[in-house]
């Protein structure tokens, strides 16, 4: 059994594509017009802490963790429509924020997923669109490359970047993701709360400030950042929480529509 001890939470971001850390490690300037579900969870002095993603015009979604320390909305807001950190966006305060019930920290992060709830309606425009959360029939597309997005550190120890990048990676079978991870962490199943997504080389790649955010597939959300072994580990693929898997408490945890 590894040890939570050694574990380094990654943090990033995902979304609709009209379809995880260097920069998105080695990865590539996005504005965010091309992926408009996109948002920056901050504190109240402006500073990035996680992603997310636009459910609803009411509703975002993030990972459990990013709310973990302090689940308070008082300090923290959304900040939606923006491509670089340093223009800012339109920014939303969060009324309150659900953290699915079965969420835990003794293995890593499982069942990682949290609602946040916006005190005012979203305006949709070509900078703010809500993702799409899987149907039954669109299960995860495991082996084919999915993508990601966000505002995560630079490197290991290096700064967040100002200007949104993204990168794709591949979507990994589940008993390959076992077999790297091992015993007690369940990647497979119906309730499985964990899959993986990584270049074997581990680049490119998400690192911190890249957490809550959107791993999707022609426009479906599929996966949340959750956690990884740094930013650049081969040996552990990074973690994401499985959005499927999880999708009822979405649909009835909230009793919010999924579009």
């Amino acid at each position: 059994m590894f040890k939570t001890s050694s574990i380094v939470i990654l943090l990033l971001g995902v979304c609709h594509l009209n379809a995880l850390s260097t920069r998105i490690i080695e990865g590539e300037d996005v504005d965010i017009t091309e992926v408009p579900c996109q948002v920056s969870l901050q504190h109240v002095n402006g500073t990035h802490f996680c992603g997310g993603s636009i459910l609803t015009n009411k509703w975002v979604l993030t990972a459990g963790h990013c709310m973990d320390s302090d689940p308070s909305p008082i300090d923290k807001h959304v900040v939606i429509g923006m491509s670089k950190l340093s223009e800012g966006g339109v920014i939303h305060t969060m009324k309150r924020s659900i953290q699915h019930p079965r969420y835990y920290t003794v293995v890593g992060y499982s069942h990682d997923m949290t609602l946040v709830e916006l005190d005012k309606p979203i305006v949709f425009n070509d900078r703010a669109q809500p993702v799409r959360i899987p149907s039954d029939e669109e299960t995860p597309p495991f082996g084919e490359y999915c993508t990601v997005q966000g505002w995560g550190r630079l490197a290991e120890l290096g700064d967040l970047s100002d200007q949104l990048q993204k990168t794709t990676l591949p979507l990994w079978n589940p008993k390959e993701c076992q077999k790297y991870w091992g015993y007690p962490m369940d990647f497979d199943g119906p309730d499985a709360p964990f899959m993986c997504a990584a270049w074997k080389d581990a680049v490119p790649n998400t690192c911190h400030g890249d957490s809550g955010g959107v791993l999707t597939y022609n426009g479906v959300q599929y996966g949340i950042v959750s956690f990884g072994v740094k930013c650049i580990t081969p040996s552990y693929p990074q973690i994401y929480t499985h959005v499927y898997n999880l999708r009822d408490f979405i649909y009835n945890y909230t009793n919010i529509e999924i579009l």
